[in-house]
């Protein structure tokens, strides 16, 4: 079956804001340096002081983008970053008015304000990748202890998974229960109101809505009908796996 993947855009906007925000100064670094020749050593290690920040940042914004993160940690990131050059080129603005006996070309102070910009930026960044990859090892853990306790010690679902369905929400404008009868609507191609599954016969709808929230990291994994269903934070995905039954578990089980 092929899958649908969707809200893949806005999960990537924040990556592309940040790696934009790399080419854009890292660009403005690299035409001073060309435009301002220095003797060969000088020259590649301006190169190299200049590119550094820009590899660190596209990296990064790649690294974001590829992962199962919330939505709310993307934006947050970017915050950070761009908040991080904004101050970090200000205050050396200030500092070096302020210290400057002689005038400083603009040349010269633009490109030391681009340069101390990019690694506040690259700073920030690579605080928020620690920060993510912490935080992709303990829902990690946390999905495995699920798996094991609803399987008996057993894997539930195998590598031949497929995802039929996968979208980000923001809980607080979408109930989490109305977006899985959304999803199994969209799977099968059909309105909700003539779906034959009814979601409260499997599940404690009330149970979910509660649980599931934007100010909440919650890892779900429960059957419907033929599907799974995965809630990883701010992410529901409808599963279907070939191999895998459900082994005598059900939705209220778990809900």
């Amino acid at each position: 079956m092929v899958s649908v993947r969707r809200g893949t855009r806005s999960r990537h906007l924040p990556s592309v804001l940040i790696a934009a925000l790399a080419i854009g100064l890292g660009g403005g670094g690299i035409v001073h340096v060309l435009r301002h020749p220095e003797p060969p050593v000088v020259w590649a290690s301006e190169f190299l002081f200049v590119g550094v920040p820009i590899v660190g940042l596209v990296y990064g914004s790649y690294w974001m983008a590829s992962r199962h993160l919330p939505s709310r940690f993307r934006w947050s990131v970017v915050r950070w970053v761009l908040g991080s050059a904004s101050v970090a080129g200000v205050v050396t603005l200030g500092y070096l008015l302020g210290q400057s006996v002689e005038p400083i070309a603009d040349a010269e102070l633009g490109f030391t304000i681009v340069l101390v910009s990019l690694y506040g930026a690259f700073v920030s960044l690579f605080t928020a990748v620690s920060n993510g990859r912490r935080y992709l090892d303990r829902t990690r853990s946390e999905r495995d202890s699920s798996e094991r306790g609803h399987a008996g010690g057993r894997r539930i679902l195998s590598p031949e998974t497929d995802i039929l369905v996968e979208q980000q929400y923001e809980w607080t404008d979408t109930p989490p229960a109305h977006a899985v009868v959304a999803a199994i609507a969209a799977v099968e191609n059909t309105e909700i109101t003539e779906m034959d599954v009814t979601l409260y016969d499997h599940i404690h709808t009330d149970a979910l809505n509660r649980i599931v929230t934007t100010e909440t990291s919650v890892v779900l994994l429960f059957p419907l009908e033929t599907y799974w269903v995965l809630i990883d934070g701010d992410t529901l995905s409808i599963l279907q796996d070939p191999v895998a039954t459900h082994r005598g578990v059900q939705g209220k089980d778990i809900l």
